[in-house]
């Protein structure tokens, strides 16, 4: 079973964000500039910095700046109107700039945003901390920029934010907090906050990190403390490092974690049957490396009770289904209580694959809560909020739906292969109680579970199939074969290769190492590296190599004149 937890955004060289402590920014004149979002948030953040005492805010925000550029309506852009502040960012306390979500199609950002910060170190006040708000780039209501698109042009748009900023600015991390949130503007596009709630978000955030003091929101709408996670990355950390922090590793000896844990800075280890949950014994793991990883553990109730001689024995999952919402909460309350005093992070529970009887992975174990798809979500639900409540990390499983597999072994992937039924299936069942639960327990984790889905994962496990996580992520993913791919080399080789990994695990890995090794001592040419200078198709904006229109704008032109 495979732990999809770890963002891919996160992975790389870690950026400058940081939350400076309480009262590191003298209260005085703020200088805030950006485009849209900026606008829209104009009153909220004159409200917010207005309840603490010695702020005085000016709020420059227009429709469509762009970081340097643009036309008509949309002047003067960045460094322009940075040009003309002059006298205000010399009188500025702080200095807040929030621009690049116009500017994603330009392929010299990053000379664009040092531009502006050469005009803001030249004028700003000895001392006065720069903060630059990264960007969401926004998908086009019209359809012509997909939201997997926009988040891939998002990212490199932030990188060379982080890049033009270097050591001189802070960023503040709202890529993170927006690119979530569809439901942030009537074309679904994700980015503008026009609900006073959403407002909040964005302008606690800022005020979080510029005063280091959260406080309540006072601008009306949920409130919200806009308290961030910061990552802390040490500054020793190795590539090696870095990769260890993407895995998640089952063991059955602590001496064993902690010796991986000093080596490879691990992020988080399972401890199964055979493992010692005493407090000292998984402490000695935490203080083992660089950061401490998570320390997660099977504790559902019933049959699956590792911490049972710790913590004692807990309800099954199908037991507490017969219970209210209230009383399951209750429960895990106490069990999480419990499992965070012994140094447990994460809960690889509760269990959403529904009861259809029959299974021997979930229903003749009593691991589900139901065979309702309602109940489910309301009894997991109750269940993972209470761990939340208690500080552990809740973990849903088995992705994509485990409930209705089937195989020889009853549908137990411990015990050999097994099969769901179609996609189509699964979303009126197994796949129903995620995305409500998902969104109600944004500090979550979901396991993958190890059946296949003929029509999502083919002959693959959800485990290694891209289109399950693709699924689970949101993205946008083609399921359908390329019906010109019949027959094709590579198709052929892929499956060779498959094939091999399925009869000697890790053959893969040897092939690709082996290649790295060869190429390293020159049996292969390398290419001449080309620099190719990108420019925005005049119809749909997105870079393309060649002046004028990009490859799929010219032939949608054709088509419509046939």
């Amino acid at each position: 079973e495979n732990i999809n937890y770890f963002d891919i955004d996160a992975c790389g060289t870690p950026t400058t964000t940081t939350t400076p402590t309480a009262g590191s920014v003298a209260p005085g004149p703020i200088y805030i500039m950006g485009d849209s979002i900026t606008a829209l948030a104009k009153d909220t953040y004159e409200k917010k910095f207005a309840a603490k005492d010695g702020w005085q805010t000016t709020v420059e925000g227009l429709r469509g700046r762009q970081i340097v550029g643009g036309a008509g309506a949309n002047l003067p852009d960045g460094v322009h109107q940075l040009e003309q502040d002059k006298d205000k960012l010399r009188n500025a306390n702080a200095i807040v700039i929030a621009l690049g979500t116009n500017s994603y199609n330009q392929p010299d950002n990053k000379d664009r945003v040092q531009k502006a910060m050469a005009v803001i170190k030249a004028n700003k006040k000895d001392g006065a901390p720069v903060y630059w708000v990264n960007t969401m780039v926004s998908f086009d209501g019209y359809g012509r920029i997909s939201a997997q698109q926009a988040q891939a042009l998002s990212r490199a748009t932030n990188k060379a934010i982080e890049e033009g900023v270097g050591s001189d600015a802070t960023v503040i991390d709202w890529y993170n907090e927006a690119k979530d949130k569809a439901d942030w503007h009537h074309f679904g596009e994700g980015v503008h906050p026009y609900d006073q709630k959403d407002k909040n978000v964005l302008v606690n955030l800022v005020y979080e990190t510029v005063t280091g003091s959260g406080g309540p929101s006072t601008t009306g709408g949920t409130t919200s403390t806009g308290t961030q996670p910061t990552l802390t990355v040490p500054a020793e950390f190795t590539l090696k490092d870095k990769i260890g922090q993407l895995l998640f590793v089952g063991v059955t000896d602590n001496s064993m974690a902690a010796s991986l844990e000093k080596k490879y800075n691990i992020g988080g280890f399972l401890l199964n049957t055979g493992a010692t949950y005493e407090k000292g014994a998984i402490e000695s793991i935490k203080t083992a490396g660089k950061l401490p990883p998570l320390m997660a553990v099977d504790e559902e109730g019933g049959q699956v009770q590792r911490l049972k001689d710790a913590i004692g024995s807990y309800p099954s999952a199908k037991e507490l289904g017969k219970l209210s919402t209230r009383a399951v909460k209750e429960k895990a309350v106490d069990m999480g209580k419990k499992m965070s005093g012994l140094g447990f992070d994460v809960n690889f529970a509760p269990v959403l694959d529904l009861d259809n009887g029959k299974n021997t992975a979930v229903s003749t174990s009593d691991r589900s809560f139901s065979s309702s798809p309602e109940t489910v979500e309301s009894k997991a639900g109750a269940f993972a909020e209470g761990l939340a409540e208690a500080n552990v990390i809740p973990t849903f499983k088995h992705f994509p739906g485990l409930g209705y597999a089937t195989g020889s072994t009853g549908g137990n992937t411990d015990t050999g292969p097994a099969t769901s039924p179609s996609l189509a299936d699964l979303e009126g069942k197994d796949l129903k109680p995620y995305k409500p639960l998902l969104k109600a327990t944004p500090k979550s984790m979901v396991m993958m579970g190890n059946q296949k889905v003929p029509d999502l994962t083919g002959g693959e496990p959800a485990t290694m199939s891209k289109a399950a996580y693709a699924l689970l992520r949101g993205i946008e993913y083609i399921y359908d074969e390329c019906p010109f791919a019949v027959g094709a080399t590579s198709i052929y080789y892929k499956e060779l290769l498959n094939e091999l990994e399925n009869n000697r695990p890790g053959a893969k890995l040897s092939f690709y190492l082996s290649f790295l090794e060869a190429r390293k001592k020159g049996l292969f040419a390398e290419p001449e590296a080309i620099q190719q200078e990108l420019h925005p198709c005049p119809n749909c904006g997105q870079p393309t190599s060649a002046p004028g229109l990009c490859a799929f704008c010219k032939m949608t032109s054709k088509a419509n004149t046939v």
